[in-house]
């Protein structure tokens, strides 16, 4: 990535997209793989991405929106799983 800023919208970027492949494979089963598939992918884009942020990031709302969404436990959503009873 060619700047701090692209790199941080790019994991804010697939943090979404990874929430929203995982919600969207649970719900249609006749695509589950596929998009269970493409929820893995983000992750590893996340993960990726996260890897090549320097030590010394700005204190600004995106980077922290960004580090706050991108660090979690690995598997499903925290915040879909809080709903399941």
């Amino acid at each position: 990535m060619a700047d701090d800023s692209d790199t941080i919208r790019f994991i804010t970027a697939n943090v979404s997209l990874h929430y929203l492949f995982w919600a969207f494979g649970n719900l249609l089963p006749e695509k589950r793989d596929e998009y269970l598939g493409f929820s893995r992918q983000c992750g590893v884009n996340i993960e990726t991405a996260l890897s090549a942020l320097p030590l010394h990031l700005p204190a600004n709302d995106d980077v922290i929106v960004a580090l706050s969404l991108g660090v979690r436990p690995t598997g499903s959503p925290l915040s879909l799983v809080s709903f399941q009873g």
